[in-house]
């Protein structure tokens, strides 16, 4: 069976032939403009929100980190210096501190993995204008190109599909982690001295 599939600017170009069977050419050339034709929108909530995707999972990473370092600082309690100690005693700096250790370490540690899971799947940047302010050059979402053309899962792009998924499978069970942590928080800075 012979299959050429050629992507041009505004159309797609695909021809089958089976020499024995017209059959098998035919459900390959619609299996392939169905593949095709029912991709899911590029600038979903996926990518619209990825920010908030991101921040979700490294945020939820930090706190399980942080009750891990927690844990691990109360059980050296005894080693360390006494300053340490007097502000691990002042509870309410506890939990700010807590946030904190959250936030560092889940950037430092999930970052680097939603940055991997988004390389393929986001739009890429064009120049915007000069920041005198800043000093630099600001760029944007090229978005208008990025909606105007389809995501073929083909090459680099192969599993972008899977990619999208597990974002929101990860942020699905990050959110719930970040909300039940925001909740302790608040009602333990309510209850403790």
């Amino acid at each position: 069976m012979d299959i050429h599939i050629t992507f041009m600017e505004n159309y797609i170009s695909i021809s089958c032939r089976e020499k024995n069977n017209d059959e098998n050419a035919n459900r390959v050339y619609y299996d392939i403009t169905n593949i095709i034709s029912n991709n899911e929108e590029r600038y979903n909530a996926t990518v619209r929100n990825r920010k908030l995707r991101i921040q979700s999972f490294c945020i939820s990473l930090g706190i399980i980190l942080s009750y891990i370092m927690f844990v691990i600082i109360l059980i050296n309690k005894a080693k360390l210096p006494t300053s340490l100690i007097e502000l691990l005693s002042q509870k309410k700096y506890l939990l700010v501190a807590q946030w904190i250790a959250a936030i560092g370490l889940g950037n430092l540690f999930g970052l680097p993995y939603m940055k991997s899971l988004y390389k393929t799947i986001i739009p890429r940047a064009r120049y915007s204008h000069y920041s005198k302010l800043g000093k630099k050059s600001v760029y944007k979402d090229d978005i208008e190109r990025f909606t105007s053309e389809s995501e073929v899962q083909i090459g680099d792009l192969t599993d972008n599909g899977i990619k999208r998924e597990k974002i929101e499978k990860i942020y699905k069970l990050t959110k719930i982690i970040v909300l039940v942590q925001i909740a302790i928080s608040i009602l333990l800075f309510l209850i403790l001295k």
